[in-house]
């Protein structure tokens, strides 16, 4: 460019990424039954439209926020077509389109650069077609979801735990009937993809299982034409060097469980002689990355370990491990005074969120730090309760969520899974358009409306809005901020 030639303007997105940036951000695991997939929600091409005659505006739920003096992101929260990063000729280009136009372009050397920035707003949802509001798309639900309880042991007593301890592990034959049910049941209800979730208690506690039930899905898969994903959901501390080599092997994903570095993490989640538990977690974490094997961390946040948030974030950052923020849900066997002060927690994620700001993670951040939330894509409901989400617990008994395992439903012997979790109907877990407080809300479609039985638990009304509304409300435009410096930090390129 000429030094005195006018600045061309210029849209960024995730698109604009290099490949292996992009895959980072599919490298994560957590404990519920959230859907995994990413972004697509806008992935239409609009480069059929004669962007010179149709007239274009900017949609009335986009917003934007500055980064810095040169560049703006904007998101659509109710389209979630992604994070868009804008210099300052493409936020004048914009600008154009307050009230309906067509592109006009003042030569022909500027036509491809206008007409590039516009298709960008166009799929993020920026911009729309003046007279066609744009229409929510809900993606289909592909993979079921399934957490095998494979073990009520652990040897942890986490505060928080909504695990009744006992002796009883899955056997063998109980593990082959559940995967075989849940094939079937996968086959018949049209699902593409299971996502198995080695659960308990501790699941490293009864390792053979879990090596062997890998295996025999690997058969089943086969047999029924339905691929499979699984992640080993541990608290890091019983993981032999053997087991974390096979896990490898076989390609199976490691969950750790992490909610401090060192006392808050003991104080939380101590051993169950009440002695801490972090030196064996930290060792381990150690050990599978030396394998090659980089752990998901997943951090549940109570009134104890808030003040020291940012210690953990950073620990993980440091190491290069994704991670995920769970806060506190009630829980009938947990302790008592967990509950946390909103503001304390809006302060702690502050302090957080610049640790992240100044350590800026290759992944994105918009479906790992917001609870049971994300913007990645449109949600009707925060998980799959009673749609595309099933419990198996030891003696292969099948519950709508791993916290109401003691309310079963049938068995794996008796049952197609999928069909008694869908019996409870659409009153167990409704779309958020149901839920007072939320249909109007510009984050409906990322929140979706929080943990439906926490909501119950709270407010007596599964239908009512989260109670951490207030948080979620903070922490979403704090995400997307993080979301377009990570974009302007790894595109590689200056758009000035």
């Amino acid at each position: 460019m000429k030094p005195n030639s006018p600045r061309r303007a210029k849209v960024i997105s995730e698109a604009d990424l290099p490949e292996a940036i992009r895959q980072w951000s599919k490298r994560y695991e957590c404990d519920c039954a959230c859907p995994a997939t990413l972004q697509g929600a806008m992935a239409e091409s609009v480069s059929a439209l004669d962007l010179a005659s149709t007239a274009l505006m900017q949609a009335p739920d986009a917003i934007s926020l500055r980064l810095d003096a040169d560049h703006t992101a904007w998101f659509n929260p109710v389209m979630m077509g992604g994070v868009v990063v804008a210099n300052q000729p493409a936020c004048e280009l914009l600008r154009r389109f307050e009230q309906p136009a067509p592109l006009k372009t003042a030569s022909q050397a500027e036509k491809p650069y206008l007409e590039h920035a516009v298709e960008k707003f166009l799929q993020a949802g920026i911009l729309e077609q003046a007279g066609e509001e744009l229409c929510t798309r809900f993606r289909e639900e592909d993979a079921l979801s399934a957490w095998l309880q494979v073990t009520d042991s652990c040897n942890l007593r986490c505060s928080y735990c909504y695990i009744q301890k006992s002796q009883a592990r899955m056997s063998q034959s109980t593990g082959a009937a559940a995967l075989e049910a849940l094939f079937s049941s996968a086959k018949r209800y049209a699902f593409k993809a299971l996502r198995i979730k080695y659960a308990g208690g501790e699941p490293s506690l009864n390792s053979g299982l879990v090596l062997w039930l890998h295996d025999y899905a690997e058969r089943l898969s086969s047999a029924y034409g339905v691929t499979f994903q699984d992640v080993l959901l541990s608290n890091g501390v019983s993981l032999s060097p053997r087991f974390m080599q096979e896990l490898k092997a076989r390609q199976v994903a490691v969950m750790i469980s992490l909610d401090g570095v060192g006392a808050p993490h003991d104080a939380q989640r101590p051993l169950a002689n009440g002695s801490g538990s972090f030196i064996k977690v930290q060792q381990t974490i150690e050990r599978l990355m030396s394998l090659g094997v980089n752990p998901h961390l997943s951090l549940t946040l109570t009134r104890r370990n808030l003040a020291h948030l940012d210690e953990t974030v950073q620990f993980a950052l440091e190491r290069g491990l994704t991670f995920s923020l769970n806060f506190y849900r009630q829980c009938d066997l947990g302790q008592a005074g967990l509950e946390f002060d909103h503001q304390a927690m809006i302060h702690a994620l502050r302090r957080a969120l610049k640790v992240i700001e100044d350590n800026l993670p290759p992944w994105s951040l918009l479906g790992v730090v917001l609870d049971r939330g994300q913007l990645l894509e449109p949600r009707l409901r925060a998980c799959g309760m009673g749609q595309s989400y099933v419990v198996i617990n030891a003696s292969g008994q099948v519950s709508q969520c791993h916290m109401t395992m003691t309310h079963a439903l049938g068995d794996v012997l008796s049952a197609d899974p999928c069909e008694l979790i869908r019996q409870a109907g659409e009153d167990v877990n409704p779309p958020v358009t149901q839920r007072e407080g939320c249909r109007e809300c510009p984050w409906r479609f990322g929140c979706s409306g929080g943990c439906a039985l926490m909501a119950q638990k709270t407010g007596g009304d599964k239908v009512g809005r989260s109670p951490y509304c207030a948080i979620y409300q903070f922490l979403y435009p704090e995400a997307l901020r993080l979301e377009g410096l990570r974009l302007l930090k790894y595109t590689g390129e200056a758009i000035h």
